[in-house]
């Protein structure tokens, strides 16, 4: 009679790291055996816990969803190398990301999709268009967004909001940002990108907070405008 014995898991050993200011070297206890061949070989040699800092973006004027992004940052005294990630949320995979070169104390993000429990709402409230009845006077527009963030999650979470303005590159289309029509507490050309604003704030659960921007573009009476 053949009993049947449960699998016993084989205990994962750890490499001690040693680091220096130019070095890191990894040991591991005991030895290993490695076939002689010209394949690959991979090696454990252990595990880095990264405590990740969660936040929710959204760009309601491309799409109005928000999307989950986790920050991390490297505590080890060794830079970790560049190689690929796997990403689980609640416990499921949603996919692979690549991870550079991370010196200590350097951050990375990782997106984690769309974010189901903060709602986003995005319209257009206020059109206003000045016809004038001169043929050589300019057209005037005016327009009003507004964008409408509510937190379902059941525990605080940052939240930043980006929105745009039109920007011209021709000299007789002329546009500018209506700041007293548009919420206060915005970074205006964030990194770097013209006409780029953002609202970032903590939501508590169930709290639902609203923005507007406000525009006026100029242009000759004819010509073709787009992008507003």
């Amino acid at each position: 009679m053949v009993e049947d014995k449960p699998l016993l898991v084989a205990e994962q050993v750890e490499a001690q790291a040693e680091t220096s200011e130019y070095s890191a070297e990894f040991k591991v206890p005991g030895t290993v055996d490695l076939k002689s061949t010209q394949d690959m070989t991979k090696l454990y040699l252990g595990s880095v816990k990264m405590k990740a800092a969660l936040a929710v973006q959204t760009a309601p004027r491309l799409n109005p969803q928000a999307y989950l992004f986790a920050k991390v940052t490297n505590g080890e005294s060794y830079p970790l190398i560049p190689g690929a990630v796997a990403k689980y949320r609640d416990g499921s995979f949603i996919g692979n990301a690549s991870l550079a070169l991370m010196r200590p104390n350097e951050t990375a993000n990782f997106s984690f999709g769309a974010d189901d429990r903060v709602k986003v709402e995005y319209k257009l409230i206020t059109d206003k268009q000045d016809n004038p009845a001169l043929l050589m006077s300019n057209m005037t527009i005016e327009r009003q967004y507004q964008t409408k963030v509510q937190n379902l999650h059941k525990e605080p979470i940052l939240v930043t909001v980006f929105d745009q303005y039109p920007v011209s590159s021709e000299a007789d289309v002329q546009t500018s940002l209506l700041e007293d029509e548009t919420t206060a507490g915005f970074v205006k050309d964030t990194d770097n990108r013209q006409g780029v604003l953002t609202w970032s704030a903590s939501y508590q659960p169930k709290e639902e907070k609203i923005y507007t921007i406000a525009f006026r573009v100029k242009y000759p009476k004819g010509k073709i405008v787009t992008g507003m």
